[in-house]
């Protein structure tokens, strides 16, 4: 999943002919393999460190697009509700399931995880286009959460 999240955007990229943004295909690639570490202790628990590692994963995302995203125009002002919100929805379920480390909880971080990458594409558009189109993007997220009620996301 994560590699085809990264191929498609890198589709994009070569669409618009932006090839200096290809790091940017190397984000949803870590991203789904820390929410893959996350679900393997789904069914039993007891997979705390892997809920340890992916949050250091989910930290560096956040670093590592915060980075790639300040070689833009946009102002880090306009930029940081959309990191403030991707962290909130990421890393507080990953947190309870850590501390409660229950099948219950490690679902929900990982629900959480897959409903947020609609989060993570709006915090990395809005520092290419205008805050607009990002939010548009971020309309999406009910969508995704009602999707993730009708089937199973993990």
């Amino acid at each position: 999943m994560g590699y085809c999240r990264g191929l498609t955007l890198l589709l994009g990229i070569a669409y618009l002919q932006h090839w200096e943004q290809w790091l940017y295909c190397l984000v949803p690639v870590l991203f789904v393999f820390a929410i893959t570490m996350i679900s393997q202790g789904e069914v039993h628990g007891n997979n705390r460190r892997n809920i340890a590692l992916a949050g250091c994963l989910y930290v560096f995302v956040i670093f590592y697009v915060s980075i790639l995203n300040q070689k833009t125009a946009m102002p880090l002002v306009f930029q940081l509700p959309f990191f403030l919100l991707f962290a909130i929805m990421v890393l507080l379920p990953l947190v309870k399931a850590y501390q409660v480390n229950t099948p219950l909880n490690i679902k929900k971080a990982v629900k959480a995880g897959v409903v947020s990458i609609v989060i993570l594409d709006a915090t990395m558009a809005v520092a290419h286009t205008n805050v607009g189109y990002a939010l548009a993007i971020l309309l999406l997220f009910p969508l995704a959460i009602g999707l993730a009620k009708l089937f199973a996301v993990t």
